[in-house]
């Protein structure tokens, strides 16, 4: 048998004493953590209180609650992290607060940290980013007188004529014969009064059509003859 594995007499009493060691480090260790952490969470407060003001909400203020958490099946992008608005019905410890949805009057169950509330600007109290330009005084000026364009171009188109290349039907609008005409180097086709045709025109469209304007079958049997 080895001689060093035999364990020593005083085994015990030196593994005892190194636990407890790491006992009292362990202690002395906590409570600094302790310290520190509350040292870490007094500079937290007072850099936090830098920025923020007590809250101010009373009973019955418009709110809007923070709401971050996204509903499941709903996308982030399109969350609205502020919900609301919400009226204050009471008021709880620590700037803490009892709502109500304005819209079904829902109360809701537990209290809200006044840090997850904003106040609520109705849009229709705000003032118009946009709002229109003063009144500008008028100025008095001589009045310009303008070109009757629309009697010039009444007066060029009356002088302007088409060559009527063919009638092509006939109907009476207000009891007047109106001519359906095809003009010479024109695609489109116009109703024009039996004042504005010659006579040839209308005589050559007798001469082929009947009184109601319907092409005759038989030209020969026709009452009118052509010049």
């Amino acid at each position: 048998m080895d001689v060093s594995l035999i364990p020593a007499e005083n085994l015990n009493k030196d593994l005892s004493s190194h636990v407890q060691g790491i006992l009292d480090n362990l202690k002395i260790a906590k409570e600094i953590a302790t310290e520190n952490i509350k040292k870490a969470q007094i500079r937290q407060k007072q850099h936090y209180d830098k920025k923020t003001a007590l809250p101010t909400f009373q009973i019955g203020d418009k709110v809007l609650l923070h709401s971050p958490k996204v509903p499941i099946g709903h996308s982030s992008k399109l969350h609205r992290k502020w919900t609301g608005p919400f009226y204050i019905t009471a008021k709880g410890l620590n700037h803490t607060y009892k709502l109500r949805r304005s819209n079904n009057h829902i109360i809701m169950q537990s209290m809200i940290n006044a840090n997850r509330l904003k106040p609520y600007n109705d849009p229709r109290n705000c003032p118009d980013p946009n709002p229109p330009p003063p009144d500008i005084p008028a100025i008095d000026r001589p009045a310009e007188v303008l070109p009757n364009f629309q009697d010039q171009q009444s007066q060029n188109t009356q002088n302007i004529t088409y060559e009527v290349e063919q009638i092509i039907k006939m109907k009476r609008i207000n009891n007047i014969k109106h001519y359906r005409i095809k003009g010479k180097g024109y695609s489109e086709r116009t109703w024009e009064p039996i004042t504005n045709l010659s006579e040839d025109l209308v005589t050559d469209f007798q001469f082929r059509h009947t009184h109601k304007g319907t092409k005759r079958k038989n030209k020969g049997n026709s009452c009118f003859k052509q010049n």
